[in-house]
């Protein structure tokens, strides 16, 4: 006998209206959706390493951090041995030492692959606006910091590397206010460096990796329940390929550090690295332009790209029972639990903070008052979903159940935000469109395989499902809720993702019914394996994993040390002006009259009156015969009364050279007061540096 469904009212029901990715990151997003499909079917949804970029940040971070402590336990924070200590874990202990080293950099390049990708998926989702916009921005921070702790790291080792980066690094951050160019001077010659500047790298690199995990969990807090911890497979096969490079490619340490020389060919991490070179091709401005003006895109492009915001849920007090189901399935903690104004106590209702809410109707569904079988004209819930009330969706079901009714039909849900099903629309096939999956509440599942059959676009749509949404759904299907919670959901599982032939009478439910939990299970795990990729040959399968793996570790072995980098011309040394030296007062003192000394403060009253400010450091210095530094340097300070300092770098070819250095540090002096001149023989790769120390002389070329 023919059933029909009851209660079908003729009554116009909007169309859902369709949240599409924003139009020019369509193809973006179309590429990045296709890639992870493809890693499917090698991988499977739950190992695939695309899916899992954020937690797979937080397991790299956390081998960091084991492998770093054991490092820094062999560590001497000493000038004369941090080389030779890290030396001897990496030779001596290669065993063990070695390996931990090379995981600790390899993790390291690991952590930013993944950030970046991670960075790169969510632009290409959209996923950076709208109430998105806290984690987005909260996210730009971490990449400085990021960047900030593996240049300190490699800065520790304190090889030519190292020197390299101090250098670099002080010439870089002289240009900033607040800095002088006097700093670059504690790396280029001994006197200025003691152990103390060790003890200040070890508190660094240790600190601002404390930061960046303070920075990693208020990125998460407007993720309910974020995962971040890694499929199980996925992490222990990450720590396999990291292993295998380590052992592979074990990371050693460059020729110690020797100031008198500059490196000339460098083997650079690009990971973190990649500003310094920059830096020797443009000024120092044109790198802190770039990397500020990458910051502030980063940071403004939510309110640079805004997307429309979706209404936002609305609790209905009347049917709001406080169970709480709606606060625990919300994967972005819009829902808190209040006490109502006016109520028993003990009593709690749901209220929504409308700049938290994605509009997904995830708390909809998971709303007991959603069930579908109330004997109810009009369908009221707890919390709704104004763009698509669950009336609305129960009457759009009921439509499709009473035109299908006739055939071996199949209701296909689809995700609004997912893969288009409207070209699955026919004869038989209905198609329904949800804000997100998770909104279907179980019962109209049940409801509409009660009459026909069902499909739950599951395939088209896990895979958008971030993880928490993905465990909201699967447990309300499969019953991994709570005793209380599961007590309230009615007790038929799903049984299939594909049509059911005919009508499924209340015998063929019994007789499914009584194929027991390991039968469930059974077809489960069949249906998640073709969902998985599991049709693939499984040889086929693990040979895929094993070469995208070491894709991977091959690009982080590569560019760890790869392509080097030229510093200098092989038959080129290096001309250095540095000097730090307070020029004379400008005006000579004078005696104050007694009149003035009259009207001055008892406690202020000198005799002498002697002005502050002192004279700027003119410096020329001649080259075989041609001038390549002629430059004023001005004091420092706000009344102009510090020291003067400078800095100039200049390439010069290897050779027998005649230089002349003059110096004048008072304005009243025509001229120069400080002249030398000297022969040089500049080797490849050695430094000439011209100082002034007023102890020794005055001008010294060393």
């Amino acid at each position: 006998m023919q059933q029909t469904p009851m209660n079908v009212r003729a009554t116009a029901i909007p169309s859902l209206p369709r949240a599409t990715p924003v139009a020019r990151g369509r193809l973006l997003a179309a590429g990045f959706r296709a890639l992870e499909r493809g890693f499917d079917r090698f991988f499977g949804v739950a190992a695939n390493p695309l899916r899992q970029l954020g937690a797979l940040g937080f397991h790299l971070f956390w081998v960091i951090v084991v492998t770093g402590l054991y490092a820094y336990a062999y560590f001497d924070t000493s000038l004369a041995g941090a080389w030779h200590s890290v030396e001897a874990l990496t030779r001596e202990q290669w065993y063990l030492g070695g390996v931990m080293r090379s995981l600790h950099r390899y993790a390291a390049d690991g952590f930013v692959v993944v950030m970046l990708a991670h960075l790169v998926r969510e632009f290409a989702y959209g996923r950076f606006t709208g109430f998105r916009w806290y984690s987005w921005l909260t996210g730009v921070p971490l990449l400085w910091l990021a960047l900030a702790s593996g240049i300190v790291g490699y800065w520790l080792v304190w090889d030519e590397l190292a020197q390299f980066i101090g250098v670099a690094t002080t010439e870089l951050f002289a240009w900033l206010p607040g800095f002088d160019e006097g700093m670059v001077r504690n790396f280029l010659v001994e006197d200025t460096l003691s152990d103390r500047l060790f003890s200040l790298l070890v508190f660094l690199h240790i600190g601002v990796p404390l930061f960046l995990l303070l920075g990693l969990w208020i990125h998460v807090q407007r993720l309910a329940g974020a995962v971040t911890r890694p499929d199980r497979r996925l992490g222990w096969a990450t720590l396999g390929m990291l292993l295998a490079l380590s052992l592979a490619a074990p990371a050693v340490s460059q020729a110690p550090a020797d100031l008198a020389r500059v490196p000339q060919l460098l083997g650079i991490d690009w990971f973190y690295l990649f500003p310094y070179p920059l830096l020797y091709r443009w000024s120092a401005a044109e790198v802190w332009l770039l990397l500020g003006a990458l910051t502030l895109l980063l940071a403004a492009l939510p309110w640079l790209w805004p997307a429309a915001k979706a209404p936002a849920a609305v609790v209905d007090t009347r049917y709001c029972s406080g169970c709480g189901y709606c606060v625990a399935d919300c994967p972005y903690a819009a829902i808190v639990m209040v006490s109502p104004a006016a109520g028993r106590a003990g009593e709690r209702q749901a209220r929504v903070q409308e700049d938290l809410c994605a509009g997904c109707g995830i708390c909809t569904g998971a709303c007991p008052s959603s069930s579908p079988f109330r004997s109810v004209e009009t369908l009221l819930t707890g919390i709704d979903m104004p763009q698509l009330p669950i009336d609305a969706l129960r009457q759009r079901l009921l439509a499709a159940l009473a035109v299908l009714h006739q055939a071996a039909g199949v209701v296909v849900f689809a995700c609004g935000r997912g893969a288009v099903a409207a070209g699955l629309r026919g004869a038989d096939t209905a198609v329904l469109e949800l804000p997100c999956i998770a909104m279907l509440p179980r019962v109209h599942r049940l409801r509409a395989q009660e009459w026909g059959g069902w499909r739950a676009g599951r395939r088209v749509r896990r895979r958008r499902l971030r993880v928490p949404l993905r465990r909201a759904l699967d447990g309300r299907a499969h019953h991994r809720r709570s005793r209380a919670a599961s007590a309230r959901q009615c007790a038929c599982r799903p049984r299939a993702l594909g049509p059911m032939r005919g009508r499924q009478g209340a015998g063929g439910r019994a007789r499914r019914a009584a194929g027991g939990a390991a039968g469930a299970q059974r077809q489960h795990r069949r249906r998640a394996g073709r969902a998985h990729g599991g049709g693939m040959n499984k040889a086929l399968r693990y040979t895929g994993q094993a070469a995208l793996y070491a894709l991977f570790a091959l690009c982080i072995g590569y560019f760890s040390t790869a392509p080097r980098y030229r510093h200098l011309p092989e038959d080129a040394a290096l001309l250095r002006l540095s000097f730090k030296h307070p020029g004379k007062i400008t005006v000579d003192c004078r005696q104050r009259s007694a009149e003035e000394l009259a009207k001055m403060p008892a406690q202020l009253r000198t005799q002498a009156d002697c002005p502050r400010a002192r004279s700027p450091v003119r410096v020329r210095v001649d080259f075989d015969g041609g001038t390549l530094i002629d430059e004023s340097f001005s004091p420092s300070g706000l009344s102009r009364d510090g020291p003067a300092a400078g800095y100039r770098r200049i390439p010069i070819a290897a050779g027998a050279h005649r230089l002349r250095v003059q110096f004048n540090d008072d304005v009243r002096v025509p001229g120069f007061n400080f002249e030398r001149e000297q022969n040089i023989v500049a080797v490849p790769g050695q430094v000439v540096l011209i100082d002034f120390n007023a102890e020794r002389g005055g001008i010294v070329i060393q």
